[in-house]
């Protein structure tokens, strides 16, 4: 997991993975397959699964049993 510090910033962090994966759910939520999609693009798996794990942990983001990955507000 990367942390902002000398070698990697924000942006690179697992803290601005964060950021960016929280702007990318839609209010009405989408599903878990489709968000990696989407999200691919912009990062490599492991940086995906490090910030959707730091997002549930911090429980700013749910999934339903459906996979179903919504915002917590």
């Amino acid at each position: 997991m990367k942390y902002p510090n000398k070698l990697y910033s924000v942006d690179e962090s697992v803290v601005g993975k964060m950021v960016s994966l929280m702007d990318l759910i839609p209010a009405d939520g989408v599903g878990i397959e489709d968000f990696y999609y989407i999200a691919s693009r912009k990062m490599s798996v492991s940086d995906f699964i490090d910030a959707m794990t730091c997002l549930y942990m911090i429980h700013s983001i749910g999934v339903t049993k459906d996979n179903i990955v919504f915002k917590i507000c």
